[in-house]
């Protein structure tokens, strides 16, 4: 039963999408073994650091939490800065309540809230593919995450070093080609990543490791700003006194598009007050 219509839901995706949750996964899945790794060369046993995968599903939180740990940090600091940084999730939370179903669903949506699924949904044509996009790969995430995290703590204890692999480079590559065509393509998208990415570089040697990224959310508001500036004004009609034509505003673009209308000859000028009179029936039978 359920299978079959996972098929289904799937099928509804365009096969971009389908590629790029594979793409999700196999990043997901390297980080997730970088990480297990290094939680292991911290002296984590094994089922706290798969326990924290499951039940936090926060690998940037996680990782942070664990390199505080093992730089000497105490675990309430190294705590309260992983929860400081998945503080983003609220944004997400918030893009998602526009798509998904209300109802008792929105606790597990909630809980499988990440960035790549916020980061899929969001360039997904229609709220129902927006929808299915966010939750197929939470889903596949909440299981992903996990196993990888399980794999990198058997890697821990087979490489002495297993930081120098530099696995943990893969997330944000895969982010960076994500918006790569929406930032050469679209303003307002530009406009955000840019002004995050000034915020982010700037404040990172004033504020603790992983807060940086949290402040450049605020570039979302430089694309909001871009995007308000270019969007169509709404404005009146106009009436030409003379020859009735009416100009109608075109709600798709900026500039107002000329629509005309026909009205009979009243025989006399336009009120002066620019009100349009409509002849009655005995006039129009003339």
């Amino acid at each position: 039963m359920i299978a079959p219509r996972l098929r289904d839901r799937v099928a509804e995706l365009q096969p971009d999408t389908i590629r790029s949750i594979v793409v999700v996964l196999l990043s997901l899945t390297v980080v997730g073994v970088s990480y297990g790794a290094i939680a292991h060369q911290a002296g984590m046993p094994t089922w706290l650091t798969v326990g924290m995968a499951f039940l936090l599903l926060a690998g940037s939180s996680e990782i942070l939490f664990v390199g505080m740990i093992m730089t000497g940090s105490a675990p309430i600091v190294a705590a309260i800065a992983g929860i400081l940084v998945n503080t983003r999730n609220f944004a997400y939370g918030m893009h998602a309540s526009t798509f998904l179903r209300p109802g008792p669903s929105r606790l597990l949506a909630a809980h499988i809230a990440n960035d790549e699924g916020a980061a899929l949904a969001v360039i997904q044509p229609t709220t129902r593919a927006r929808r299915t996009a966010y939750w197929i790969t939470g889903s596949a995430i909440i299981f992903v995450w996990p196993m990888s995290s399980w794999l990198g703590t058997v890697v821990g204890g087979l490489i002495e070093h297993p930081d120098m692999l530099g696995l943990d480079a893969a997330m944000p590559a895969m982010f960076f080609a994500f918006i790569s065509k929406a930032v050469r393509e679209d303003a307002a998208s530009r406009a955000a990543a840019i002004t995050g990415g000034v915020i982010a570089l700037a404040t990172t040697p004033f504020v603790p490791a992983g807060v940086s990224p949290v402040l450049g959310l605020a570039g979302m508001f430089a694309g909001w700003y871009v995007d308000r500036r270019r969007a169509p004004r709404a404005s009146t009609p106009e009436v030409d006194p003379v020859t009735g034509a009416i100009t109608l505003p075109d709600l798709e673009t900026p500039e107002p598009r000329t629509g005309t209308i026909t009205l009979p000859d009243l025989d006399g000028p336009m009120p002066s007050t620019g009100a349009i009179r409509l002849p009655n029936e005995e006039e129009l039978h003339e």
